[in-house]
């Protein structure tokens, strides 16, 4: 299951040690995206809050889409001189943290619940079909 995963820490080490700042924005296209390590937008804006010191109105907050792009034109206009390294270093920090906190089996066990529901939900449609055809039947 660790191969689905997008956001692991060899790609966050990669981000360390990359020195563009179109890696780290693309990094952050995974991170924002993805819904592996902020599960709501909340959290996410918190995150941008406490990495980048930008906060966003609510509407903003309300896309996923619309943070990255608002947050991707602020990283350009605010560290294209080449000083993005603090905040860099803070995203690798805070991701690594979540990344520790997350239990090992926690994207597995989701993944599960997801085909459950799948199956779950396939089977007692076929069960009433099956159950309306029996009665059509008169069994």
């Amino acid at each position: 299951m660790n191969q689905n995963k997008l956001i692991t820490k060899k790609k966050l080490m990669e981000l360390k040690d990359s020195e563009s700042l179109e890696f780290m924005i693309g990094f952050l296209s995974l991170v924002i995206f993805s819904k592996e390590i902020f599960k709501s937008n909340f959290e996410l804006s918190e995150f941008i809050k406490d990495a980048f010191k930008i906060e966003y109105k609510r509407y903003v907050v309300s896309s996923r889409t619309l943070m990255f792009s608002r947050l991707a034109k602020d990283i350009v206009r605010k560290y294209s001189d080449g000083n993005h390294f603090t905040a860099k270093n803070t995203v690798v920090n805070i991701i690594y943290e979540k990344l520790d906190q997350q239990p090992i089996n926690d994207i597995a066990l989701e993944a599960k619940k997801k085909e459950n529901k799948k199956r779950k939900g396939k089977n007692t449609t076929t069960e009433s079909i099956s159950k309306w055809i029996k009665g059509f039947r008169g069994e």
